[in-house]
């Protein structure tokens, strides 16, 4: 970490917080700049004297965000963005 700083800044993103907030606050202090999309993480993150971390929601907050209404092709009762896991498949079959 400390050769790639000397080229440029380095910057971490935690999408899955507070999930791997147990993780990655071990590391994250190392980045120039980390981010958190969780309130609750960023707080822990103060905590644990870590003061390199932002907060930074979601690309589909509200503020930034305008919906629009779906193409046909996609029109859905569910749509899940983001990894696939067995536990999220399970929950939108029942």
């Amino acid at each position: 970490m400390e050769r790639l700083k000397k080229h440029c800044l380095v910057v971490g993103m935690t999408l899955s917080d507070p999930d791997v907030f147990p993780t990655v606050m071990k590391y994250a202090g190392d980045f120039d700049y980390h981010t958190t999309n969780s309130l609750l993480a960023l707080q822990k993150y103060e905590e644990k004297g870590i003061h390199n971390t932002l907060f930074m929601p979601f690309g589909a907050d509200l503020q930034y965000f305008e919906p629009k209404e779906p193409h046909p092709k996609f029109v859905c009762d569910v749509a899940v963005i983001g990894h696939m896991h067995p536990d999220r498949l399970s929950l939108l079959i029942s």
